[in-house]
């Protein structure tokens, strides 16, 4: 039996590993992983939630890519329509491949 020491240190590097998984996934330039730090960086959290993460001040975008094509995103962001008084959506900032890679992340939003 191992003992309590040696328990934790595997508990400890599990976490180290778990911890880097998504800084691994970071790395990644495809373009879901460089949309997702646009997400990020931009801050789109301010309003919206994904997962449960962020502000609930527009709508969740948890399920966004079950609901619309990538296709159908990239030209929502590129024109983004006119809102009423109350709701308030930012003219996206970004063209081309940028534009391209946020959408992409969207799109790749299906369950959360």
């Amino acid at each position: 039996m191992a003992s309590l020491g040696t328990m934790m240190r595997v508990v400890t590097v599990s976490a180290l590993l778990l911890a880097a998984a998504p800084a691994a996934a970071e790395d990644d330039d495809s373009p879901v992983a460089r949309g997702r730090r646009l997400f990020e960086t931009h801050g789109c959290y301010g309003c919206h939630a994904i997962g449960g993460v962020g502000a609930t001040t527009a709508p969740s975008l948890s399920r966004v890519g079950a609901k619309y094509s990538r296709e159908y995103l990239t030209r929502w962001l590129r024109d983004t329509p006119a809102r009423g008084s109350v709701e308030h959506m930012p003219k996206i900032q970004l063209a081309g491949p940028e534009l391209e890679a946020l959408a992409a992340y969207l799109s790749s939003l299906r369950e959360f």
